[in-house]
């Protein structure tokens, strides 16, 4: 996942991570690596995800509880993305969506504000949840 100096224990939380298709939680991560029989504290879990998460190659997500979920980030080869996430199932959706350039212009036009557009999360519900 990255290119940097690793740890045996790093290598195995990235390697861990790559196993999940939607969001987790580092308790769920930590949880799976002891059930892996790998020896990796909670500290040294919530050092790595944190790092992923600020080299972009995980986002992290507020659920309704409160509760820090994460993501592994979808590479796109442009800005006008943004992550659509449902408020019923959790599911997480990749929007590759240039609207969201039209609303950065916007936000920067009208209110001087420019928008960070690799960590935008919108919530509402899935199709599936709207059943």
């Amino acid at each position: 996942m990255r290119n940097s100096y690793k740890t045996r224990q790093k290598g195995l939380i990235e390697h861990s991570i790559k196993e999940y298709k939607n969001e987790f939680t580092i308790k769920e991560l930590f949880t799976s690596l002891n059930k892996q029989d790998q020896t990796v504290g909670l500290t040294t879990v919530y050092r790595a995800v944190n790092s992923l998460v600020k080299d972009h190659v995980l986002v992290k997500t507020i659920g309704r509880d409160g509760t820090p979920y994460y993501h592994i980030v979808e590479k796109c080869s442009h800005d006008g993305h943004c992550l659509l996430k449902c408020e019923s199932c959790g599911k997480l959706t990749h929007a590759d969506c240039g609207e969201i350039n039209t609303l950065s212009k916007h936000f920067i036009k009208k209110h001087h504000f420019k928008i960070d557009q690799k960590d935008i999360t919108i919530y509402g519900m899935c199709e599936e949840c709207r059943k």
